[in-house]
């Protein structure tokens, strides 16, 4: 029974591991690349990205390398918008921008000045997952799996070792009799 258990504890160990891994990639790496990644918080861009998607919107592209079809990351006043340029008016520095899922396109158009990057790529509902992570209940969640996996890994050990200086004890009790 103690194999069993010491075999599921460590492929839970090890998928806890890979995922931590990957979180920490798409979390960290984007930003030595001057990358940025934010949340999808609305439906605008469905199906091509999904509520609950992370995007990773490129820095590096300057406004004169955006083309109609691109998506891009834009500010306005209150939060960052992510959606498709259906036009650019290079004579008044405006991108005039649709989400996918929109009949019109956006009320206002978005001066250069506002644009922040390209939308490279998304990974769907990783933003939830991410969003949930930060949270109150999510750190707990976390910091408990943690922790008890820690402890079960310990007791297992602890096990382990009880076992092994037994058989040991009992040979050198046999090798005392003879």
């Amino acid at each position: 029974m103690k194999r069993i258990l010491k075999k599921i504890n460590d492929i839970v160990l090890s998928v806890e591991t890979l995922i931590l891994i990957a979180i920490v990639i798409l979390n960290v790496f984007p930003w030595f690349i001057n990358m940025e990644h934010y949340v999808v918080l609305s439906g605008s861009m469905e199906p091509e990205i999904h509520t609950g998607a992370m995007v990773y919107v490129d820095k590096n592209v300057a406004v004169e390398n955006i083309k109609t079809g691109d998506i891009i990351a834009f500010k306005t006043n209150t939060v960052l918008v992510t959606h498709r340029v259906e036009k650019r008016d290079d004579k008044n520095k405006v991108f005039i921008t649709k989400g996918d899922a929109n009949e019109n396109v956006d009320f206002a158009p978005v001066p250069y000045n506002m644009y922040v990057g390209k939308t490279v790529f998304s990974i769907p509902y990783f933003g939830y997952i991410m969003n949930y992570i930060h949270s109150i209940q999510g750190m707990i969640i976390l910091v408990t799996v943690i922790i008890s996996q820690s402890l079960l890994s310990r007791l297992l050990k602890d096990d382990e070792e009880d076992e092994n200086n037994q058989i040991i004890i009992e040979g050198e009790n046999e090798n005392e009799r003879k």
